[in-house]
Protein backbone atom coordinates (compact mmCIF):
# COMPACT_ATOMS: atom_id res chain seq x y z
CA UNK A 1 0.00 0.00 0.00
CA UNK A 2 1.35 3.41 -0.96
CA UNK A 3 0.28 6.55 0.87
CA UNK A 4 0.27 9.81 -1.06
CA UNK A 5 2.65 12.40 0.28
CA UNK A 6 4.98 15.22 -0.65
CA UNK A 7 8.48 15.93 0.55
CA UNK A 8 10.53 19.06 0.86
CA UNK A 9 13.96 18.36 -0.66
CA UNK A 10 16.88 20.19 0.93
CA UNK A 11 20.67 19.88 0.66
CA UNK A 12 22.01 16.95 2.72
CA UNK A 13 23.84 19.14 5.30
CA UNK A 14 20.46 20.49 6.44
CA UNK A 15 19.72 17.11 8.05
CA UNK A 16 22.30 17.50 10.84
CA UNK A 17 21.56 21.18 11.38
CA UNK A 18 17.79 20.60 11.57
CA UNK A 19 18.18 17.77 14.11
CA UNK A 20 20.23 20.06 16.36
CA UNK A 21 17.95 23.07 16.07
CA UNK A 22 15.80 24.83 18.67
CA UNK A 23 12.88 22.82 17.29
CA UNK A 24 14.46 19.49 16.25
CA UNK A 25 13.35 18.30 12.81
CA UNK A 26 14.12 14.80 11.56
CA UNK A 27 14.12 14.03 7.87
CA UNK A 28 15.54 11.20 5.82
CA UNK A 29 18.52 11.15 3.53
CA UNK A 30 18.07 9.92 -0.02
CA UNK A 31 20.32 10.51 -3.00
CA UNK A 32 22.32 13.24 -1.28
CA UNK A 33 19.22 15.17 -0.23
CA UNK A 34 17.48 15.73 3.10
CA UNK A 35 13.80 14.93 2.58
CA UNK A 36 11.14 16.22 4.96
CA UNK A 37 7.89 14.28 4.60
CA UNK A 38 5.22 16.96 4.70
CA UNK A 39 2.49 14.35 5.09
CA UNK A 40 3.80 13.67 8.59
CA UNK A 41 3.64 17.31 9.66
CA UNK A 42 0.31 18.57 11.01
CA UNK A 43 -0.85 21.75 9.27
CA UNK A 44 -0.62 23.68 12.54
CA UNK A 45 3.15 22.97 12.60
CA UNK A 46 3.84 24.24 9.07
CA UNK A 47 5.12 27.60 10.29
CA UNK A 48 7.38 25.98 12.92
CA UNK A 49 8.89 23.76 10.23
CA UNK A 50 9.34 26.70 7.87
CA UNK A 51 11.05 28.69 10.63
CA UNK A 52 13.41 25.79 11.41
CA UNK A 53 14.42 25.61 7.73
CA UNK A 54 14.86 29.41 7.55
CA UNK A 55 17.14 29.30 10.61
CA UNK A 56 19.36 26.65 9.04
CA UNK A 57 19.49 28.57 5.77
CA UNK A 58 20.56 31.70 7.70
CA UNK A 59 23.28 29.73 9.51
CA UNK A 60 21.41 29.71 12.81
CA UNK A 61 19.84 26.88 14.76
Amino acid sequence: MTLPSAALSLPEPYATALRGGVVPVVGRLDGGRCLLDLGSVPAEDDERLAEAVRRVRAGER
